[in-house]
């Protein structure tokens, strides 16, 4: 899929207009202030709890039939939390900074996202790229079924990866998605905002909903 100025603020005028309690007015601006500070000591058991009541509330393990409940969710990942950890500290370690999606290739990263998976026991890779996001957001990109639609993760990471790194109006998208943030948001932009992956997520929403403008 090709990323374009288009499909960009398309998903953004969609984003804007949905229920402000699932799509904040700040694309999120706020929530990563708060993923940051969770995660600056890595994946403890109180990281899990919360972040498994963010997932709770982001509808991301709700959805199996029968559904998870957030007791069964917070046991799995406690049975694999050292592990996570571990992993979480090997894939921090090979960036200087915050670990960015176009210095890792799908091989990296792979069994990790695995391991998230594994948590919620099901095929859907909505859960665990939300909460790899949660984890590492300039990494791992936000799947939904009702913005972007869910498809095999894979394939998906690999092709947004390769769209990005021939997007030639990045500079461009760059800027109007900081002018709708600073626009709406109460908070600065934080330093490690991870403004190419909510490029990528919202161009995917214009592009499901291309006929949105027209059909409201």
């Amino acid at each position: 899929m090709e990323l374009t100025l288009s499909n960009l603020n398309i998903g953004i005028n969609w984003w804007l207009k949905e229920k402000e309690d699932k799509w904040p007015r700040d694309f999120h601006n706020s929530v990563y202030h708060e993923l940051y500070a969770l995660r600056e000591n890595g994946l403890s058991e109180d990281w899990w709890e919360k972040s498994v009541d963010r997932l709770w509330f982001w509808r991301a393990i709700r959805s199996k039939r029968p559904p998870n409940t957030k007791w069964e969710i917070k046991k799995r990942g406690l049975e694999i939390l050292e592990r996570l950890q571990t992993k979480y500290f090997s894939i921090q370690r090979q960036s200087n900074l915050e670990p960015f999606f176009l210095d890792f290739e799908w091989s990296q990263i792979e069994d990790f996202f695995d391991d998230l998976a594994w948590i919620k026991n099901s095929k859907s890779p909505v859960s665990p790229s939300k909460l790899g996001h949660f984890i590492f957001p300039k990494l791992f990109i936000v799947m939904d079924h009702q913005a972007t639609s869910a498809k095999a993760y894979d394939i998906f990471w690999q092709s947004m990866h390769s769209a990005w790194a021939n997007f030639l109006e990045r500079n461009e998208a760059k800027q109007i998605l900081l002018d709708a943030i600073i626009k709406y948001s109460k908070n600065s932009v934080h330093d490690f905002y991870p403004i190419e992956i909510k490029i990528i997520e919202l161009c995917n929403i214009g592009r499901k909903y291309k006929n949105y403008r027209t059909n409201r």
